[in-house]
């Protein structure tokens, strides 16, 4: 019987049972039971709640502490655009903004304010490595700005601008020296425009001017040439000079053959010949020692009027702005990242979660073997050695 129970104490022993159990269906585990249980793990629970806790600050600690600045942006004033409005091109305020908007979110455009600013010094060493490069100015500068409108509801209203990075003292420098470089930036490439506007104006002006010349030129030709006919039939006729321009009635039939091709409108119908050899001849002088058509062509000192005009203005970029700065890049005084006491936070309750459990699986494996030890047997157990009794 001895070797029996002995067997079976071995046996069941390896049974993982609450201490002071005898049948699972009947027993209870009570607040005060589990109190007990915590109190005897006491040091084990605090230990591990304490490391958990040490852990997280020493975290906290260790990981680098990122700061973030800001601006707010809005659309500039018509003042500010004033100067880009001239002749028939003309901006509206929100059209030069949304352009600018545009540009602040193009990375090509951060990178070209990245590579002009030599940032690439402040993150890594100088490399003629072009992806590494750009790699570096994904990771530490174009993911860490950030572009958020102050008024989802209203498009045209102001934005805001953040930059995030561990350099606290250069962020807000850095952040001003952005929005202005992009500012310039689009101004510049107004500017680039409305000048190349005004050029094809200058061109067609100046093509313009020059064929009215041109035909000025070939009309004086064309003149000359009527004077020199007109001039030959006034020979022929015998008509040396008429000073009252009135053609007589007996002459009538003779001038009515040869007026087919040498009416002027200006003479009321009476042919060019009839003004006689001195007029003509005077004419066909004057017209032949004309240096200059320009006081002859209709309109043409109104074209070279806008011409000058147009070759006289000059757009200074430098008084144009594509966005108003509400007010200068400032840095939180708190960092953004990390969230210290969220992490010690969250950290303590993990260490306590585990203290506890902790507590309760060393009572649930020790204690049981505890029984065992102590001659503790459960009453299946009696139930088997008397059987085999």
């Amino acid at each position: 019987m001895d070797k029996n129970t002995n067997e079976l104490e071995s046996l069941y022993c390896h049974q993982i049972v609450l201490p002071g159990t005898a049948d699972s269906a009947e027993s209870e585990i009570s607040l005060v039971d589990l109190w007990m249980i915590l109190m005897q793990s006491k040091r084990m629970v605090i230990g591990v709640f304490l490391g958990c806790v040490v852990m997280a600050i020493g975290l906290v600690c260790l990981l680098p502490k990122v700061y973030r600045a800001e601006v707010d942006l809005f659309p500039p004033g018509v003042n500010d655009i004033a100067n880009l409005n001239f002749i028939n091109k003309h901006f509206e305020p929100q059209e030069i903004y949304v352009e600018f908007t545009k540009n602040l979110q193009r990375k090509g455009v951060r990178y070209k304010f990245y590579i002009d600013n030599d940032l690439g010094r402040f993150f890594s060493e100088k490399t003629s490595d072009k992806n590494e490069l750009y790699s570096v100015f994904e990771r530490e500068f174009d993911k860490r700005i950030t572009v958020r409108k102050k008024n989802a509801k209203n498009p045209s209203g102001g934005i805001n601008v953040l930059l995030e990075g561990t350099r606290s003292e250069l962020l807000a420098d850095w952040l001003e020296q952005l929005v202005n470089f992009i500012d310039r930036y689009t101004v510049n490439g107004l500017v680039k425009g409305i000048e190349a506007e005004v050029n094809t104006q200058i061109e067609l002006l100046e093509m313009k001017i020059a064929t009215l010349r041109r035909v000025a030129k070939q009309q004086r030709q064309d003149r000359i040439k009527q004077l020199q006919e007109a001039l030959i039939i006034a020979k022929r006729i015998a008509i040396k000079d008429n000073e009252n321009n009135s053609l007589p009635v007996e002459r009538k039939s003779i001038t009515q053959q040869a007026s087919d091709n040498f009416l002027l409108a200006t003479q009321a119908g009476i042919p060019l010949f009839y003004r006689g050899e001195v007029a003509l001849q005077s004419e066909i002088n004057s017209l032949i020692e004309r240096k200059d058509e320009s006081p002859f062509i209709p309109g043409l000192r109104k074209l070279e009027a806008e011409l000058a005009e147009l070759k006289n203005k000059k757009i200074d970029a430098s008084l144009s702005h594509a966005v108003l700065v509400d007010q200068p890049a400032r840095v939180l005084d708190k960092p953004v990242s990390p969230k210290s006491m969220l992490i010690i936070a969250l950290s303590a309750m993990v260490g306590l979660m585990v203290g506890v459990f902790s507590a309760f699986i060393k009572n649930m494996v020790f204690g049981a073997y505890d029984d065992c030890e102590k001659g503790h047997v459960l009453p299946q157990q009696d139930a088997i050695v008397q059987g085999k009794e």
